[in-house]
């Protein structure tokens, strides 16, 4: 049995568009669009716009990444490195929504 916990979508074209995601964050589906962030409900998660779809397998609740993939656990990895480094959104980025999608898939901000 596996439970879904979070979703990325894409609207737009090949080549172009936008990306947003839906993850479930202390047991409420969250919808996060750029710097917004809103509620929303469980069953408008799941739409044509959803792109990558993540699990969790159940019954793995506390296991360690390190048990699941031993080979990785065997790599250096420089977390503070990773995380000193900013993100910029691309140019043209900040405009508003267009109203062009449909549906809760845009997970509109009101």
């Amino acid at each position: 049995m596996y439970d879904l916990y979070a979703v990325c979508n894409h609207q737009g074209v090949l080549g172009g568009g936008h990306y947003y995601a839906f993850a479930l964050n202390q047991g409420q589906w969250r919808c996060y669009n750029d710097n917004h962030v809103s509620k929303m409900r469980e069953r408008d998660v799941v739409t044509p716009s959803a792109y990558l779809l993540f699990y969790r397998r159940r019954g793995l609740e506390g296991v360690p990444l390190c048990r699941l993939f031993p080979r990785l656990a065997q790599q250096q990895v420089d977390v503070g490195a990773i995380k000193k480094n900013k993100w910029n959104k691309p140019a043209g980025h900040d405009r508003e929504e267009s109203g062009e999608s449909s549906g809760a898939g845009a997970c509109a901000i009101m």
